[in-house]
């Protein structure tokens, strides 16, 4: 018995089906991970030249 559902339940069957086939998660979790990956380096570079600014010359550096 047919009833007025059954063309969307058809189409989401059908999304769902490509949705997984062609992994969109997988690729959209790649993509995420790709741009928080880059901000947390760019954090990490950030850090790294503080601590070079603000770093005490050694007792051996400087002038004489």
């Amino acid at each position: 018995m047919s009833t007025l559902l059954d063309p969307f339940i058809r189409i989401i069957n059908k999304a769902s089906d490509q949705v997984i086939d062609n992994e969109i998660p997988k690729k959209a979790a790649d993509v995420i991970t790709a741009f928080v990956n880059s901000g947390f380096e760019v954090v990490e570079d950030v850090v790294k030249i503080a601590r070079d600014v603000t770093a005490e010359p050694d007792p051996g550096e400087g002038d004489p």
